[in-house]
């Protein structure tokens, strides 16, 4: 199974923190889990810093069709994609996937 987590934000907060224990949890459990997140953001470079696997940098655009994204997903061909934020939601709104879309959010008040 190939998951891919999608996060578009460029600060490192909590739903950032959440995603990157997340994947990081799942790669030592050997799932098959990438990270597509802004090249732009702090995720991104912390990832790096770090040499976490499978970190995949993306420029999100503000439309609903963002090609550097699909391209990335249909060469990895993921049987789930993970969005973790709105704005990566909204790119699937009127799109047929070929795979298990999910989303989580962390909001506090």
């Amino acid at each position: 199974m190939r998951i891919v987590h999608i996060d578009t934000g460029r600060e490192f907060r909590g739903g950032q923190r959440q995603v990157f224990i997340l994947h990081t949890g799942l790669i030592k459990r050997n799932v098959d889990s990438y990270l597509i997140c802004n090249v732009k953001g702090k995720l991104f470079n912390k990832a790096k810093e770090l040499n976490i696997k499978n970190v995949i940098g993306c420029e999100f655009s503000n439309n609903y069709f963002c090609k550097p994204l699909f391209k990335k997903l249909s060469l990895l061909k993921p049987d789930i994609v993970h969005c973790h934020d709105s704005k990566s939601l909204n790119y699937f709104i009127f799109r047929k996937n070929s795979f298990k879309l999910i989303e989580t959010r962390r909001v506090s008040y």
